[in-house]
C-alpha cells in the first residue's frame, strides 16, 4: 500500500467520508490546503447521501481537476484536457469495480432508510467502503504520476 492509500484509508478510518478520504491526500500538492479540501467533500459521501456516484470516484475526479482542470473561459484545449484525466480514472474504476455507483456498489441504497439500516448492519460502509477509497487512492496517485 502507498503512502497515499495509507492516508486516504486513515482519513476515511477518522471518520471522514469517501470523497474527503479521496481527495484530501492530494490537495496540497495540488495547491489546496486540507482544510478545503475537507470542507469541499463534506456532502459528497454516500453518493451525496443519495447513493448515486460514491464519494471515492468524486474526491477522486476532484484531486485531478485540480491537476489539469480549466480555468480560462472559451479555452477549448484546455477544457478538453481538463476531461481526459478523469476519464481514465472512471474507466479504471468501473472496469475494478463494475459501477461508480454508491447503491450499486454496496448492493444496498444509502438514500433509502430501510436499506441504509441493513448498510449499517451489515457493516458495509466499514467493509467495503474503504476498499473503494484505497483503490481511488491508488488510481489516482498512479495517473498524476504519469500526468
Amino acid at each position: 500500500m502507498t503512502n497515499k492509500q495509507k492516508e486516504a484509508d486513515e482519513i476515511f478510518g477518522q471518520g471522514f467520508n469517501c470523497a474527503q478520504a479521496t481527495l484530501t491526500p492530494f490537495a496540497e500538492e495540488l495547491g489546496l490546503d486540507r482544510g478545503s479540501a475537507l470542507k469541499l467533500t463534506s456532502g459528497f459521501g454516500a453518493g451525496m447521501k443519495r447513493g448515486e456516484t460514491c464519494g471515492a470516484v468524486t474526491g477522486s475526479v476532484m484531486a485531478l481537476g485540480l491537476k489539469r482542470g480549466h480555468t480560462v473561459p472559451n479555452d477549448e484545449d484546455s477544457k478538453k484536457g481538463g476531461y481526459v484525466l478523469p476519464a481514465l480514472f472512471l474507466k479504471q474504476f468501473e472496469e475494478k469495480f463494475g459501477s461508480i455507483r454508491c447503491k450499486e456498489l454496496l448492493g444496498l441504497d444509502p438514500a433509502d432508510e430501510k436499506e441504509l439500516a441493513q448498510i449499517k448492519e451489515q457493516g458495509l460502509f466499514k467493509s467495503k467502503c474503504p476498499v473503494f477509497v484505497k483503490k481511488a487512492a491508488a488510481i489516482v496517485e498512479e495517473i498524476l504520476s504519469q500526468n
